[in-house]
């Protein structure tokens, strides 16, 4: 929300600093002020986050799966992060 504020306020006076921000919105919306759209964030958040575990979770057990006792080294674990990212 401060964020957000600061970007589309017109000529800077309005909000000129992140202080003045947080100052001005707790004045004259409270708490709740601060901390909209967090919801619709989290919401969009949640499948992203879930879907990039999941596959790197799967990339790691097939690795696994397919060379029984070997110790995956950084680069194992390298590769099943960044296709792991792609697909989330």
């Amino acid at each position: 929300t401060v964020k957000t504020r600061m970007a589309l306020s017109t000529g800077g006076s309005e909000y000129s600093s992140v202080a003045n921000t947080v100052r001005r919105v707790l004045q004259h919306e409270g708490w709740r002020g601060l901390f909209g759209g967090l919801g619709a964030s989290i919401a969009g958040i949640i499948p992203y986050a879930g879907t990039d575990m999941m596959v790197y979770q799967t990339l790691k057990d097939q690795y696994a799966d397919r060379n029984p006792g070997a110790d995956p080294g950084p680069l194992v674990f390298l590769g099943c992060g960044a296709v792991s990212s792609v697909c989330g």
